[in-house]
């Protein structure tokens, strides 16, 4: 199964919108931990920008 992130504008004008990459950009690791809690399954490749990876680090050690 393949996740993107998500970046859709904010079409409805919902005040205060934050689309789903810039959730992900606030806290990844949190994002990350959300969405494949540490019961669950990982996917068998995560794609990141190198400077990334110190902020998923826990994620990337399961």
């Amino acid at each position: 199964m393949l996740i993107f992130l998500t970046c859709l504008p904010n079409l409805s004008k919902v005040e205060n919108y934050v689309d789903e990459a810039d959730v992900f950009y606030e806290t990844p690791n949190q994002w990350l931990m959300q969405n494949y809690p540490p019961n669950g399954t990982l996917p068998s490749h995560i794609i990141s920008y190198d400077v990334m990876v110190p902020s998923i680090t826990d994620i990337l050690s399961r």
